[in-house]
C-alpha cells in the first residue's frame, strides 16, 4: 500500500506540474543543456562518501527503526561543472541502504552557493535523478526530485537531504561528504 501512495502522489505532482508546462519546459531543456556540458567539460571530478542514514523516529515506530542500518557504507564519483554562484553536476553513488542491500542513485544536481565567511559557503539546491533499491519492485528505477542543503569549504562539502513519507516508510535523512578534484 505505501508504494502506491508513493505513486500516487509522484502523478499529482507531475500532472501538476504539467499544467506549468512552459516552467517545466525551460527546467528540463537547462537541466538538458547542463548535462552536456558537465559531460563534455567538466570542472572537477568529485568523490562522495555517505555517512549518515537517520531514520526520524517521530515517523518510525522503535521496533522497526531499531532494526535498520543507519551507516550507509559505500561510495559515489561525480562531475561538476561551475555556473555563476552555482554548479551543476552528474552524480553516481552506490551504498547500503537501511537493508544492508546496495541502493544506487544517479542524477543531475544543482547546487546554489552562498558566501558566508571566506571558503565558507551554505550549499542549497536540489537533485533530480533515479534510485534503485531492491525492495522497490526488485531495483526498478524511481524518480527522485529532493532538495539538498549544505556546507562547503574549499574543495570539501557536507551535503544533506531528507527523504519525506509517513509513518514507518521514508522520512529519511541522508548526509554525504564530497570532495571536488579539480580539472
Amino acid at each position: 500500500m505505501p508504494m502506491k501512495k508513493f505513486f500516487a502522489l509522484f502523478l499529482f505532482l507531475f500532472t501538476s506540474a504539467n499544467a506549468h508546462a512552459s516552467w517545466v519546459g525551460r527546467y528540463f531543456d537547462n537541466m538538458g543543456r547542463e548535462i552536456g556540458e558537465i559531460w563534455r567539460k567538466p570542472d572537477s571530478f568529485d568523490i562522495a562518501s555517505p555517512f549518515v542514514m537517520w531514520h526520524n523516529r517521530l515517523f518510525w515506530d522503535e521496533d522497526e527503526a531499531r532494526r535498520f542500518n543507519e551507516n550507509p557504507r559505500g561510495g559515489g564519483i561525480g562531475l561538476t561543472k561551475d555556473y555563476d554562484k552555482r554548479e551543476a553536476g552528474l552524480v553516481f553513488m552506490a551504498f547500503h541502504d537501511s537493508f544492508e542491500k546496495i541502493q544506487i542513485i544517479w542524477g543531475y544536481t544543482s547546487l546554489h552557493k552562498a558566501s558566508i565567511v571566506g571558503d565558507l559557503k551554505v550549499n542549497y539546491g536540489h537533485i533530480f535523478g533515479i534510485h534503485q533499491r531492491y525492495n522497490y519492485i526488485s531495483y526498478t528505477p524511481i524518480p527522485m526530485p529532493l532538495p539538498i542543503a549544505g556546507l562547503s569549504y574549499g574543495p570539501l562539502s557536507v551535503d544533506a537531504t531528507y527523504i519525506p513519507g509517513w509513518h514507518n516508510f521514508g522520512n529519511v535523512l541522508f548526509v554525504w561528504a564530497r570532495l571536488r578534484i579539480e580539472l
